[in-house]
């Protein structure tokens, strides 16, 4: 666990922090990280703002349907 810092700081990032009971009944903490190897490409990039533009639009009409009734 003393390590995440350095790996975030070499491009790794945190997935899911967790742990598990020893045998001895230690909490042994654990960290699931990971790093992406291959940068996206343009599309990739573009399909990504285009679905949390949507997302985002998804949630406006909603918060207007519910407010404006």
């Amino acid at each position: 666990m003393n390590a995440i810092k350095f790996y975030e700081s070499n491009g790794y990032y945190l997935v899911v922090s967790s742990g598990f009971w020893s045998d001895n009944r230690v909490w042994i903490h654990c960290a699931k990280i990971k790093k992406r190897l291959v940068n996206k490409t343009k599309q990739e990039k573009s399909t990504e703002v285009i679905f949390y533009l949507f997302i985002c639009l998804i949630i406006l009409l909603i918060f207007l349907l519910f407010y404006l009734t």
